[in-house]
């Protein structure tokens, strides 16, 4: 699958919009908690680790471990993000094997010729 860098790019920016409007969302809260803010990025955060082809192991926080909020925190520009995350989307792509090309001679000794030729 071939990810449009501009599709990608509209979503490492609504990520990060989300990010700072579920903090401060959460600054304005008495209690603290949860708030639909925190869903939506977290769902957009979501689709950039799977893009990134990210895994984390049960011990490990998000926050604190993963490339992918390290990208969507850091001071790279949203395009620079956005190319990383086209790289680690093509790294982590499944690759096609190369083909298995032979000559007719090789074929022919391979398989052998019944009562003649192939052609």
């Amino acid at each position: 699958m071939t990810i449009g860098k501009d599709a990608l790019l509209r979503v490492v920016k609504a990520t990060r919009i989300a990010l700072h409007l579920a903090e401060d969302t959460r600054k304005q809260l008495v209690s603290g908690g949860w708030t639909w803010a925190d869903e939506i990025s977290g769902m957009l955060c979501d689709v950039l680790f799977s893009i990134a082809g990210e895994t984390l192991e049960p011990n490990q926080d998000f926050r604190k471990h993963s490339r992918t909020y390290m990208l969507l925190a850091g001071d790279l520009s949203d395009g620079e993000v956005t190319d990383e995350f086209i790289r680690l989307a093509e790294a982590n792509a499944p690759k096609m094997p190369a083909p298995i090309l032979m000559t007719e001679d090789e074929r022919n000794a391979l398989y052998g010729t019944p009562e003649g030729e192939w052609r």
